[in-house]
């Protein structure tokens, strides 16, 4: 099982913007998706509520 949260790296390239915008849309409240904060200065965001908002889940009960 892979990792369930994403960096601001790969929140970007999904996004297709820069992490500077990421890290910013935070710092402003403007981000959709609000990050899971780790310590001082680790953000994540949740893959499951990020992959949901883009329309990338799949709902099992809708499968084949």
């Amino acid at each position: 099982m892979g990792a369930a949260t994403y960096t601001a790296e790969q929140l970007a390239e999904l996004l297709g913007c820069s992490t500077w915008l990421v890290y910013s849309s935070v710092k402003d409240g403007s981000c959709p998706v609000e990050p899971i904060r780790i310590g001082d200065r680790r953000l994540v965001w949740s893959k499951a509520v990020v992959d949901r908002l883009l329309g990338l889940a799949v709902d099992p009960r809708e499968a084949p």
